[in-house]
């Protein structure tokens, strides 16, 4: 991986999940209750942090770093630490399965570390270098994949959070960008993604700059100088500073007459009303998700106003809310809405996707996801699910959520995926195709091959020390420390690139225990927090897309589930 910089961009979005709390990855435990009630609880939201050190590629991500972009450490989940490790030994069996794993006969290596005898199997071989799975992937990449990644880093060609730092569209000269979007770094806010799918929608060029949210970091001082209060989003439109992003939208109208309206002349009493709407929908799912008590009022008040948006969604022949064009209601409805299905699963176990009574609002939502402007922005059911309490200072569990938490937080990430059958509503980002997950997994391995250093560092945060003062979204730590274990760097190396050769060569199977390279297999306990932790900490978009991040999250999960195994089991 690049320095924390070059991290921000491709890496930065590689792996910079914050959330509070830790996820399954398969096996890997769901929090005790008692960890669950950190995000359930009415915490303030995104506390001020203060000013956090130079990032180096050691494991000094960045400002909200992580490992393959953007994503930090948790100290206030680091009890957690233990019961993860504990599940998995009971799970597989012994009081210490993975030490107590048989090895076999032919051992030319002895190691001793803590006390402790570590036999390493002479059939185990070290898997390619980076350079030798750079030139891999190379080989493996179609040209017009290749051709269309270059063409986003240009500016042009498909929009991705993790790469784009500039948008042309048709502009000749990116010295004539008359809009600089300043956004989150971890494509959390949804305000920003508001205005940003408004600039999509419209192909108004822009340039992007990222700054932290309150409750994973701090703000650059030339920022603040700007925006002393340091509300995120912010735009420049022709040298002038607009602050809100319903200004903004109102700015960028206004600025670019020639571009197509996103309120139609003649619709904009009806573009009030629905706004309006918008925000009694907002105000009865806040109250539903932040509420311990009275869940069925609750409920039944969210479902009253969501009827009332599945009546305006039938006014209009189309799909969307004034009929077959993008408007500015969906750039107001879009963020909000999915946000709403991925944590109403998550913590209320409601799934407002493909439910029977919203039929339009389905057909709406796959309107959306058939525009790149908004698969390129929309995060999936696990990212929102943790990164919307440290925002809004807690969301409450009700009996019902069991179920959906335990697959968002991992149950399904394992090898074998399912492929080529209907997503479930939990699921919506993904075509769930062959061809898909092909792509995906190329994708992955790019993001760990092009910042394998720096991801290193990252998941050496595990057996490091978490940062202080602490920041709000324990998941997103950018003064997280990584251990300064040179073995166990290089057996995470090792493992990383073992995922990375799979990834690429391993058509979507399961890792096999043979397959730990010797540096691996000697600290083979310790990877299962060192990925583990970077397991958690995938996010979308900030890293990547949601087919890619399924696969790396499998491919990690698997890793670890292949070390806690006898080399010789299949």
């Amino acid at each position: 991986m690049a320095p924390a910089a070059a991290m921000a961009s491709t890496a930065a979005a590689a792996f910079s999940l914050g959330a509070p709390r830790l996820p399954v990855i398969r096996g890997l435990p769901h929090l005790p209750a008692a960890a669950r009630g950190a995000v359930s609880s009415s915490s303030p939201s995104c506390p001020p942090a203060a000013a956090s050190s130079a990032a180096s590629a050691a494991g000094r991500v960045g400002p909200n770093d992580s490992a393959l972009g953007q994503v930090a450490g948790t100290a206030a989940l680091a009890a957690t630490a233990a019961a993860l490790v504990a599940r998995r030994r009971r799970r597989f069996g012994g009081a210490s399965s993975v030490a107590s794993c048989a090895t076999t006969p032919s051992v030319v290596q002895r190691r001793f570390f803590g006390g402790a005898a570590v036999e390493v199997p002479s059939s185990l071989v070290s898997p390619p270098a980076w350079e030798e799975l750079d030139r891999q992937l190379a080989e493996l990449t179609p040209e017009d994949e290749a051709a269309g990644l270059e063409e986003t880093r240009s500016g042009r060609g498909q929009l991705r959070v993790d790469v784009s730092k500039v948008r042309l569209f048709d502009l000749e000269d990116a010295s004539k960008v008359r809009v600089k979007l300043y956004r989150d770094h971890a494509a959390w806010c949804p305000y920003c993604e508001k205005v940003q799918l408004a600039l999509e929608e419209k192909q108004v060029p822009y340039s992007i700059s990222k700054i932290n949210m309150n409750c994973y970091g701090d703000k650059p001082f030339d920022f603040l100088a700007k925006n002393p209060m340091g509300l995120l989003p912010v735009a420049e439109v022709d040298g002038q500073l607009v602050t809100d992003s319903n200004s903004i939208l109102d700015v960028v109208e206004a600025s670019f007459p020639e571009k197509r309206p996103l309120v139609p002349p003649g619709q904009e009493a009806e573009v009030s009303q629905l706004l309006r709407l918008e925000r009694a929908l907002f105000g009865a799912w806040f109250t539903w998700l932040r509420s311990q008590g009275n869940d069925v009022r609750n409920r039944e008040g969210f479902l009253q106003v969501m009827e009332m948006v599945e009546d305006r969604l039938s006014v209009h022949e189309g799909p969307f809310f004034l009929g077959q064009e993008v408007t500015m209601p969906e750039c107001h409805f879009a963020s909000f809405l999915e946000r709403m299905a991925a944590s109403l699963a998550y913590f209320k176990g409601f799934k407002l996707r493909q439910h029977p009574r919203f039929p339009r609002l389905e057909q709406w939502f796959k309107a959306m996801e058939a525009r790149s402007s908004y698969t390129a922005l929309a995060g999936d059911f696990y990212t929102h699910a943790h990164d919307l309490p440290p925002q809004v200072g807690g969301c409450a569990f009700n009996d019902q959520s069991d179920e959906c938490r335990e697959i968002l937080d991992g149950a399904d990430w394992r090898l074998p995926l399912t492929v080529d059958v209907p997503p479930t509503p939990l699921e919506p980002l993904l075509l769930n195709t062959s061809a898909e997950a092909e792509i995906a997994r190329r994708e992955a391995a790019r993001k760990l091959i092009s910042n394998h250093k720096a991801v290193v560092g990252f998941c050496l945060r595990a057996k490091g020390r978490g940062g202080f003062p602490p920041v709000g979204a324990p998941l997103s730590d950018p003064r997280a420390a990584p251990s300064g274990d040179g073995e166990l760097s290089a057996a995470v190396d090792e493992a990383l690139r073992g995922v990375a050769a799979h990834l690429l060569q391993g058509g979507g199977q399961p890792i096999a225990p043979k397959e730990l390279g010797p540096a691996a297999y000697r600290r083979r306990e310790e990877l299962e927090a060192c990925l583990g932790y970077l397991c958690a900490r995938v996010g979308v978009p900030r890293d990547m897309s949601f087919p890619a991040a399924r696969q790396l999250r499998a491919h990690l999960g698997s890793y670890i589930e292949a070390a806690a195994k006898p080399v010789n089991a299949a």
